[in-house]
């Protein structure tokens, strides 16, 4: 594993603005000390944000209690499959989401666990 390699990111899939992607990957290279992958060793990674997590069985994103829905990225190693997971309202990226708790939601193919 060799640590003085600069990790290698790619930003194809991701929604935010280029300086927003620009300061969340600073973000994770200072405060992550992102290096090389902590399971394979390797340094090719795909971010992507903003991604929205689910709980089965919940008409919720994940939320704080006041069901702001919390914008997130998701950084995964390129080889290995390793995934990250960054709240970008903590990194100060972006300020997170208003919710409402009560809206219903149409219930489609892709709910469930494997979607």
């Amino acid at each position: 594993m060799a640590e003085n390699v600069e990790p290698l990111i790619s930003t194809e899939h991701s929604e935010l603005s280029d300086r927003d992607m620009q300061r969340t990957i600073a973000f994770m290279k200072a405060v992550w000390k992102l290096g090389a992958c902590r399971t394979c060793g390797q340094h090719h990674y795909d971010l992507m944000a903003i991604v929205v997590l689910r709980m089965v069985g919940n008409i919720n994103t994940i939320s704080d209690s006041k069901a702001h829905r919390r914008p997130t990225a998701s950084l995964t190693c390129s080889t290995c499959g390793e995934v990250r997971m960054l709240d970008l309202s903590v990194a100060k990226i972006v300020a997170p989401a208003p919710g409402n708790p009560e809206a219903p939601r149409e219930r489609g193919p892709s709910d469930g666990p494997f979607r």
